[in-house]
């Protein structure tokens, strides 16, 4: 009966074994097939309606995949903290002090000016982060998008977090963007309620495209989940993956976009 049980038990630790390396198989194969879908996009601006942001969950035999793409710069750029141009760095700062108001203790921004976190799970463990939400969190990138937020991805948090001028525009900016999605930024203009002074002020932090862009998939085989994300750039045409993660947290998947898995 023992033998009997070591045996078993040696089985099952294979079994689960086998069903996590196929679903990091299924994973790793996804990341490369969205990295193509995003290569083979060749508009000059990101839409909701891309191939690469709409995929549905795919079944397999023994489960399912899921998978969620995020133009990183429709996060806010907390980097920004750190940079030479004053006026970003003031941006990003005021962007913290309204985003982290109620948090249970303040975000300490001197330490991310000497600090340059490798993730947003990395960044969690700073002071006045550690005990922040998941969907909060997941609002920031540490990522260098070069300050600009994504006005075809941007939340209405995000917007009127980093952008305070339009901030009695948020709802109107995200609901005029569902059926026709901003080809270059001065289509904002269209917006009703926004005027032109308040268009130059943003002007130098909006954009529609993204270079940098978050892969979160998810692959369930037998019961085993095994999760995976992956950080691509986008240049000239072509996509190189910056950053690999696996037994991934899905930080900048949560929120008002996140997938339900």
């Amino acid at each position: 009966m023992l033998k009997n049980e070591k045996v078993v038990a040696r089985y099952d630790e294979v079994a689960s074994a086998q069903k996590l390396q196929q679903g990091y198989i299924y994973c790793y194969s996804v990341i490369k097939g969205v990295a193509r879908l995003l290569q083979e996009d060749k508009d000059s601006y990101d839409s909701s309606e891309d191939l690469w942001a709409s995929l549905p969950t795919i079944p397999t035999p023994e489960g399912y995949i899921t998978t969620v793409v995020v133009p990183l710069n429709s996060r806010i750029p907390i980097m920004g903290v750190s940079s030479r141009n004053e006026k970003l760095r003031r941006r990003t700062e005021d962007a913290l002090e309204r985003l982290l108001a109620d948090a249970p203790e303040p975000p300490d921004v001197e330490s991310l000016r000497d600090l340059k976190p490798y993730s947003l799970g990395e960044l969690r463990f700073l002071a006045g982060f550690s005990a922040l939400p998941r969907d909060l969190l997941g609002r920031f990138t540490v990522e260098a998008t070069n300050g600009k937020i994504n006005i075809n991805f941007a939340d209405e948090t995000v917007m009127g977090a980093f952008l305070p001028e339009i901030e009695p525009l948020t709802e109107a900016i995200a609901r005029y963007r569902e059926s026709r999605p901003f080809k270059d930024i001065s289509q904002i203009r269209k917006v009703p309620g926004m005027t032109d002074d308040v268009y130059l002020a943003i002007q130098p932090y909006i954009t529609v495209s993204s270079s940098l862009y978050y892969i979160f998939t998810e692959a369930e085989v037998g019961g085993t989940r095994t999760r995976v994300s992956a950080v691509v750039k986008k240049e000239s045409g072509k996509i190189k993956i910056l950053k690999y993660f696996e037994e991934a947290e899905e930080f900048y998947a949560a929120g008002e976009d996140s997938l339900s898995i």
